[in-house]
């Protein structure tokens, strides 16, 4: 094992070191108290248990941690698959190439200490639920006393195989491929497989479906329990045995695999990646070159210099042009689409049947289902693009070069969030499609493609421009990609907590709007009026947010907290600060509109 241990020490040194790291222990540390907390009664206009049902009782244990651990998936994309990764990006790899380590041990001292640095984060959410169980703020009827082991046997039977697999899977796919691309698609597999695990739960014959297709091991817990009495749930732990049992041994024996095959195939050697010609670079090897020719080969014509209208309008075509290929001139791209359409094809099994009895595939029908299960993977892609079109120049080692350039600072910015609502688009498009496809092979032929156009890429392309602003701006502030993945996922899942503290009102959530219904009677009715201005309210607002982070866009190398403050105030000039004033006050004045036509004029029901 020589050079493993020193290079897993180094690696779970480095995460120990980084403050990002024990921003996520706190993180994971604050939820698993507030869950707890909350369920215990701690907050009695916040109450999210049952009085009947112990806090901290084991499987409620174990349910927080397993979710909280599928909430740490992307922590684990970027620790575990950044380890071998960042070898890459730095450009350090050939000097770990040329050392006398065997690329088994190389992986492997990666791999051991990227995932103890990860399940050190991890730990956090267990201890945060065992000082909520202890607070003096919680109902001591609904608390059992300090437990070790309700703790212990859901970190060794959940989320440490979880770790380990997923961990295994993105380590494996950076190592090959180099790039994090692949390492989202292998998560957009998993989420697959997931999603899938949890459809088949619904269907008592396909019982096997259920234990073996989710790599989490969360279908085949609920499954294990679902019958259990109030007594059983307040008393018993998790059942090691049957399905969950044989789950674990499955993925487990995956991960090894994976890890095993990985670790076999991977080599110590450069990729080439020039795309020359071969017949064409050996001819001119061939030939000699003259230096008078050589010196006339080099020559460079005078560059003409403009800044016109004309001239921002190329270099935005080309900066689109750049990014659209650095995101779908991959075959990552369409692995990642295909994972979002097999599952809208996988959920439209069940879709239109009432009490057994199937119903035609009406068009509003359709689209509930490609709204209601291809959400989660739309913000997926999202989250992950956005991250990746940021930090694309600083990544391949070319940010000096491109942040040098005579452009101005919102011309990249906007070809970003051009390139990224491309990619909503081109997601909706392909959703589209296979709405019709479903139709096709149910034997129904109303398409109705108005209301698709109508649906898909205006009332929900209003939902998910804010976001993708959104998340834009998250990665420019924070200038760590993987916590400004997290932080966006932190969102979605908290969104829904401001119900529950009472803050129902639309307008308390950022992109949200009132539910659309269609009726093929009377098509949406009155109902698209108040879409309209609350999709106009969240376009005003994801446009003051893009004049923000234009302000503190990462342009050269400061990249500290007061040098951005002081470039963003120099950035603040009157056109800009005219824009902003504008939008401010239509984003006052559409708010106050909607406040005062749902609250004032009538009376605001959830």
């Amino acid at each position: 094992m020589r050079g493993f241990w020193p290079l897993a020490a180094f690696e779970l040194r480095l995460h120990l070191r980084r403050i990002s790291t024990w921003v996520y222990f706190g993180v994971f540390l604050l939820l698993g108290f507030f869950l707890t907390a909350a369920a215990a009664g701690a907050w009695p206009d916040f109450d999210t248990g049952d009085p009947l049902r112990v806090a901290n009782a084991p499987v409620r244990v174990a349910r927080t941690l397993l979710t909280l651990g599928l909430l740490g998936v992307p922590v684990t994309l970027g620790v575990v698959g950044g380890a071998v990764h960042r070898d890459f990006q730095t450009g350090i790899y050939p000097l770990f190439f040329s050392t006398p380590l065997s690329p088994a041990r190389y992986l492997g001292g990666r791999y051991a200490g990227a995932v103890l640095a990860n399940l050190a984060m991890l730990l956090g959410a267990p201890l945060g639920m065992a000082l909520a169980a202890a607070s003096p703020w919680v109902d001591p009827a609904r608390v059992h006393p300090f437990q070790p082991l309700a703790y212990l046997h859901p970190l060794l039977l959940l989320v440490v195989p979880n770790l380990l697999v997923t961990g295994a899977l993105f380590l494996v796919l950076a190592a090959h491929t180099r790039r994090m691309l692949a390492v989202y698609a292998g998560a957009m597999g998993l989420l697959l497989a997931y999603g899938v695990s949890l459809l088949a739960m619904q269907a008592l014959e396909a019982d096997w479906l259920t234990w073996a297709l989710d790599p989490f091991g969360l279908v085949p817990a609920l499954r294990a329990t679902r019958y259990w009495t109030v007594v059983e749930q307040n008393r018993d732990y998790l059942p090691a045995a049957g399905p969950l049992l044989w789950n674990r041994a499955l993925w487990l024996g995956i991960g090894a695999a994976v890890l095993a095959a990985g670790m076999v195939r991977f080599r110590f050697a450069h990729y080439a990646d020039e795309r020359l010609d071969a017949r064409g670079e050996a001819a001119a090897e061939e030939r000699p070159v003259a230096p008078h020719e050589l010196a006339r080969r080099l020559s460079v014509p005078p560059a003409a210099r403009s800044f016109s209208a004309r001239a921002r309008w190329a270099q935005l075509c080309g900066e689109l042009r750049r990014s659209l290929h650095e995101v779908m001139g991959n075959v990552y791209f369409p692995i990642i689409v295909g994972c979002c359409l097999a599952f809208v094809l996988a959920a439209a099994a069940g879709m239109g049947e009432m009490y057994g009895t199937r119903t035609y595939p009406v068009t509003w029908q359709v689209l509930e289902l490609l709204f209601g299960t291809f959400f989660l993977f739309v913000v997926g892609v999202i989250t992950f693009y956005a991250g990746e079109l940021v930090w694309h120049e600083r990544e391949v080692g070319t940010a000096q070069l491109h942040d040098s350039a005579p452009v101005p600072t919102w011309l990249p910015l906007a070809a970003k969030v051009a390139a990224l609502t491309a990619v909503v688009l081109a997601l909706l498009a392909a959703a589209m499609g296979v709405g019709i496809l479903i139709q096709l092979s149910r034997g129904y032929y109303r398409f109705e493609p108005g209301l698709y156009l109508r649906e898909l890429f205006l009332h929900q392309l209003s939902f998910y421009f804010p976001l993708l602003v959104l998340a834009i701006a998250i990665q420019t502030v924070v200038v760590h990609k993987y916590l400004g993945h997290f932080l966006m996922l932190l969102y979605y899942v908290g969104s829904p907590v401001l119900y529950l503290l009472g803050l129902e009102h639309n307008l308390f959530h950022y992109a949200a709007s009132p539910d659309v219904v269609y009726s093929d009677m009377n098509g949406y009715g009155p109902g698209w009026v108040p879409v309209f201005w609350y999709g106009l309210l969240w376009a005003l607002a994801a446009l003051l947010l893009a004049v923000g982070t234009h302000l503190f866009w990462v342009r050269g190398q400061e990249t500290a907290g007061r040098a951005r403050l002081r470039l963003a105030r120099l950035r603040l000039t009157r056109p800009l600060l005219a824009v902003a004033g504008a939008a401010g006050v239509l984003v006052a004045a559409t708010a106050g509109f909607i406040g005062y036509n749902t609250a004032v004029l009538n009376d605001w029901e959830t």
